[in-house]
């Protein structure tokens, strides 16, 4: 990957499960970088009520042509969210939506969008039939 020495060109948009993670990565591209800024781009994933989320990005200026990292583990189980009042814990599909949303909400922005996950989801079925998703290809 090409660094002009600026922190304007990526960033890393860390998702609900992979910001240890992506926290680690962050320190490690200061140091690589010789830079005292970071590379993290804060994101919000609210829920609402009724389990549906959105993905929101404040300030999408800082992700103006910028290749964006998005960071997100979708298997861990371990990250809870608000339905109807009770902790619910996310599902793999509940990642792979945020995933998504962050996607939308990067549009018309970033110059380019990578998903980094170290596993990747969906992947069991390499094939589609007639009738059947392939969600993986999404």
């Amino acid at each position: 990957m090409e660094i002009n020495g600026n922190n304007n060109d990526f960033k890393l948009i860390l998702l609900p499960g992979a910001e240890k993670f992506g926290e680690k990565v962050n320190e490690h591209l200061k140091v690589i970088l010789d830079s005292p800024c970071g590379f993290i781009l804060p994101m919000a994933v609210p829920r609402f009520n009724d389990g549906e989320g959105k993905g929101k990005i404040n300030d999408c200026d800082s992700a103006r042509n910028a290749k964006v990292f998005i960071v997100q583990d979708v298997t861990n189980c371990f990250v809870n969210y608000n339905f109807r009042g009770a902790p619910r814990p996310y599902s793999p599909d509940d990642h792979y939506r945020d995933i998504i949303r962050a996607i939308g909400a990067l549009r018309g922005h970033a110059k380019e969008v990578s998903v980094v996950m170290p596993n990747l989801y969906e992947s069991r079925q390499h094939k589609g039939s007639a009738k059947e998703s392939l969600d993986c290809s999404l």
